[in-house]
């Protein structure tokens, strides 16, 4: 995947600007100072108490005023859909007992609790994924 992601960097002039790091995010070094750290379809991949850390290592990469972007399947905040984020969701908690569902709330609380302000909320992909961006103060 790094090799598809380095090339659309390159072929979009911006390979000064992005930094692409081959490994678990769970594991490698995240360096740091940067303008947004951009999570897709990262924390529906890993179990549930990875979900802390991860948000932890981003605040860390990131300098002040810089940005998180969490792009992913979530739920409605009845937990009932949308049918596409929840037929995700109950194949992959089906294969992984350790993963977890979640909202944009959830995702909005979880970054407030790992340092991060002014989490935000927009639809991505409608009846798919949403979005949540927050703030490193």
């Amino acid at each position: 995947m790094i090799e598809v992601a380095r090339g659309y960097v390159q072929r979009a002039g911006l390979a000064d600007s992005i930094a692409l790091i081959p490994g678990d995010a769970r594991a490698v070094d995240w360096p740091g100072g940067h303008d947004v750290v951009f999570m897709s379809y990262l924390l529906s991949a890993v179990r549930g108490d990875d979900i802390p850390p991860l948000l932890q290592r981003a605040r860390g990469a990131l300098r002040p005023g810089g940005k998180l972007i969490v792009h992913d399947f979530m739920l409605d905040e009845t937990r009932s859909g949308p049918s596409s984020a929840a037929l995700f969701f109950l194949s992959y908690l089906s294969s992984n007992p350790d993963a977890v569902s979640f909202t944009a709330a959830d995702i909005a609380q979880w970054t407030e609790a790992a340092g991060f302000v002014d989490p935000t909320e927009e639809i991505m992909i409608p009846d798919i994924t949403m979005m949540v961006t927050a703030t490193r103060p």
